[in-house]
């Protein structure tokens, strides 16, 4: 352990997840947490408005796939950055939300402080995945490993992490930040899918609907489900679909080996099988047209 301020506690745990560019707009309570920035050699990009700054981030995640980090003061900025943050949301876009809140002192109290908004995390999670308080230095790790965690974990989107101001500037022995596993996706409950299934064979019965059905992998599926897979393919899908439209996505995670599974146990044997490789973003495109394009 070393001693280290608040901020800069924070913005060890960012290094440590692979961060190194921010945006932001600093004002009097975060000037402890853009002295971190600055002697982290970080890259900073301001901006003259908050929601400029929450944008930018979200332009960062989406064009490049890794977390956008900003922070912005309390209160009126949060406030101004919502709309980023919602819009992060609703895209699924892995963004975090740094900022400041009263001195320690003044936390509940209600006494007009600088920014001060009644219960800002109440209002924080209204609006992102996952928000908490960082009220020691030491804390900062855990918290930032967490914020990171939650932000990646299932369904990805923003997160955001708040601390007193005095407590960016707070000195104490700060260990290190350590990465954590995204946590386990939800196991499916059988029983709604059932019902979910009865219910779509009630309302949307093959007789009177054309069925069309797109799937988006990246063919990383257990060898174990495959036979499962190909079962309700073969059996309950193929027979009653216009189209079964299978897109496999490259990943670095990804094995890829589900489509070649599918070409090897359907074949050609049944044209409401379409088959699609997409490499990049613009793939998705031609993709689409190929699924199309088979008209049926």
């Amino acid at each position: 352990m070393t001693s280290t301020s608040g901020g800069e506690a924070i913005v060890n745990g960012l290094v440590a997840h692979g961060v190194d560019t921010v945006f932001g707009l600093p004002g009097a309570q975060i000037y402890g947490l853009f002295d971190a920035f600055h002697q982290a050699q970080f890259k900073v990009i301001g901006a003259r408005h908050e929601q400029a700054c929450g944008y930018m981030a979200f332009g960062y995640a989406r064009s490049s796939g890794r977390p956008g980090v900003f922070s912005v003061v309390p209160g009126p900025g949060i406030l101004n950055a919502g709309a980023a943050l919602l819009t992060a949301f609703g895209c699924n876009e892995p963004v975090l939300c740094l900022t400041g809140q009263v001195p320690t002192a003044f936390l509940g109290k209600g006494r007009g402080h600088l920014h001060e908004m009644p219960d800002q995390l109440a209002t924080l999670r209204t609006f992102v995945k996952w928000a908490d308080r960082i009220e020691y230095p030491d804390t900062a790790p855990a918290m930032v490993s967490r914020a990171f965690q939650e932000m990646l974990s299932g369904r990805r989107g923003p997160v955001s992490l708040e601390m007193p101001w005095d407590v960016f500037t707070q000195r104490a022995q700060v260990g290190s930040s350590k990465v954590l596993d995204t946590l386990p996706a939800p196991q499916p409950d059988p029983d709604r899918i059932k019902a979910a299934a009865a219910l779509i064979k009630e309302n949307f019965p093959p007789s009177e609907w054309n069925l069309y059905c797109f799937q988006f992998s990246d063919g990383d599926n257990w060898g174990e489900d495959n036979e499962e897979a190909f079962k309700i393919l073969g059996e309950r899908l193929l027979p009653i679909a216009n189209l079964f439209c299978y897109g496999q996505v490259e990943s670095p995670y990804g094995s890829g080996e589900f489509l070649g599974y599918l070409q090897g146990r359907f074949g050609e044997r049944h044209e409401s099988l379409v088959l699609s490789e997409i490499e990049d973003r613009d793939a998705i495109y031609e993709s689409i047209k190929t699924f199309l394009g088979k008209g049926r």
